[in-house]
This record gives structure tokens, C-alpha cells and sequence, in this order.
């Protein structure tokens, strides 16, 4: 446990300095004996978190993760960094480039046996390709990711269910949708993480707007807020008051539906 700490906190240094380092070369030659592909990997965590909160300095760290890794020059480092690019890219709405990096990164992890690793990236790429209509080849990949993290943490299984049933939801069924979402939470219960069993909340809240249950989906919704909120997720607070507006909309509150969007404009 003590040496899993101290790794822990190594991690985290090494991944404050690259942030902060003036020249990423510099940075490189300063703590090489430091620096493998896991450094890259665990740099990759911090990507996944700030996609969702600050995209503009995730496409900054992640240059500086391809300087890097080409610097350390192996194959894994590489795969890293890709899967770093294409969860910007993807947010940036370039789901097709995001999705061939998807590929090129899992692929890679595979073949050096990393099967947990290339499955959290599968996980990942449901997103493009459910931007992309793609929804069969999402159920495929879904399914192979599966069988790997229901033997490892319970998030990335729990995650997993919830972009499973955002695959369902593009394809209008909702019974199957919410059947996911609703899994995904009772795994996700236990993680502490409310931001994260809000994103689960506003996708259970689309179910409910589309199957004419609105009272259930402004509850939800107004709930995620609070949680999107105080998580400091800025994007997806608004992101869900302007789906409580739209909701308001369609229940002829025309006088608060125009106040929360204006509103939620503004912000």
C-alpha cells in the first residue's frame, strides 16, 4: 500500500511538471529514468478528466503527450497518446479522425496483451461511433469490452452500461435504454462520484421526456444540475438546465422556459 502511494504521488508530480514544464524536451531529459509508457497512461487520466470540464487545456496537455511519447519512442507510449488525441478530438465533434485513433490505440494494446487497457478504450470510442450511426459495430465492441472490465473495477464496467444504453436510446428503444442506464447506476452507487451518477441521471432523464414521464425527467434533471454544479462541471450544469427549459417548453410554460434558456445562453 505505502509503495503504491509513493508511485501515486510520483505520478502525480511527473504529471504536474509536464503541464507546467517550459520545453517538453527539457522535461524529458530531466526525468527520463522516470518515464515509460505507464507515465503516458497515466498522463491519458488526466485527458479523460478534463475533456469533460476544460476542453481547450486537454488539446494543450495532449500535444505536449505526443511530444512526450515520441520522445520515449515505444509502441505503448504511442497507443497512449493517440487514445489521448482522439478523446479531444471526439469532443471536439471530429468523430471520425477520434475513431480511427480509437482503433489504432486499442489494436495496439492488444497486441502487447493489455487487454484491460484496449477495453476501457473500446468503451471510450461508443462514443464516436454512436455519433457516427454506427450502432451495430458499437453493440459489437460493447459487448467484446464487456466480457474484459466485468473482471476488473467496477466504474469501467459501470460506464460501460451507461454508453451501452446511449447506443439503445439512438436507436429509440428505450425499455433496453433505461435498462442500462438503470444498471450502470446500482454499480455506480458505491463510487462516491456524484457527477458521475449525474450524467446517468440526464441520459435516464431523456428516457423519461421521450416515453411522456416529464415530471420523472425534470426531477432528474434538476438534480444532475445540483450535482454537475457543485462538481464545478460548469458545461454540463447548463447543458441540463437548458434541457429543463426545453422541458418546461413542452409543458406550455412558455414564461419559464424563456427565463432558463436565456439564461442558460447566457452562461
Amino acid at each position: 500500500m505505502a509503495a503504491r502511494r509513493l508511485n501515486d504521488e510520483m505520478s502525480g508530480n511527473l504529471r504536474a511538471g509536464l503541464a507546467e514544464a517550459r520545453s517538453v524536451r527539457e522535461f524529458f531529459l530531466k526525468h527520463r529514468a522516470q518515464i515509460d509508457w505507464r507515465t503516458i497512461a497515466s498522463f491519458k487520466s488526466d485527458i479523460d478528466r478534463l475533456v469533460c470540464c476544460d476542453l481547450k487545456r486537454a488539446g494543450v496537455l495532449a500535444g505536449r503527450i505526443a511530444q512526450l511519447s515520441a520522445l520515449v519512442g515505444d509502441p505503448l507510449s504511442e497507443a497512449f497518446s493517440m487514445a489521448s488525441h482522439a478523446r479531444v478530438l471526439d469532443h471536439r465533434g471530429r468523430h471520425s479522425l477520434a475513431n480511427g485513433l480509437y482503433e489504432r490505440a486499442a489494436s495496439a494494446l492488444r497486441t502487447a496483451r493489455l487487454s484491460k487497457e484496449a477495453a476501457i478504450i473500446d468503451k471510450q470510442q461508443l462514443h464516436s461511433l454512436i455519433q457516427l450511426g454506427r450502432y451495430q459495430d458499437a453493440l459489437r465492441i460493447a459487448r467484446s469490452a464487456r466480457r474484459v472490465l466485468a473482471r476488473g473495477e467496477p466504474v469501467e464496467l459501470g460506464q460501460l452500461e451507461a454508453n451501452i444504453g446511449n447506443i439503445y436510446y439512438r436507436l429509440d428503444r428505450y425499455n433496453m435504454a433505461l435498462a442500462h442506464y438503470d444498471k450502470a447506476r446500482a454499480i455506480l452507487s458505491s463510487s462516491g462520484d456524484p457527477s458521475m451518477l449525474a450524467l446517468i441521471d440526464f441520459s435516464r432523464s431523456n428516457v423519461f421526456a421521450e416515453t411522456d414521464r416529464p415530471d420523472e425527467a425534470l426531477a432528474l434533471l434538476n438534480r444532475a444540475a445540483g450535482h454537475f454544479q457543485q462538481a464545478g462541471r460548469l458545461l454540463q450544469t447548463w447543458q441540463a438546465r437548458f434541457r429543463i427549459a426545453y422541458l418546461k417548453f413542452l409543458r406550455g410554460n412558455y414564461n419559464g422556459a424563456l427565463a432558463s434558456y436565456f439564461e442558460a445562453l447566457d452562461r
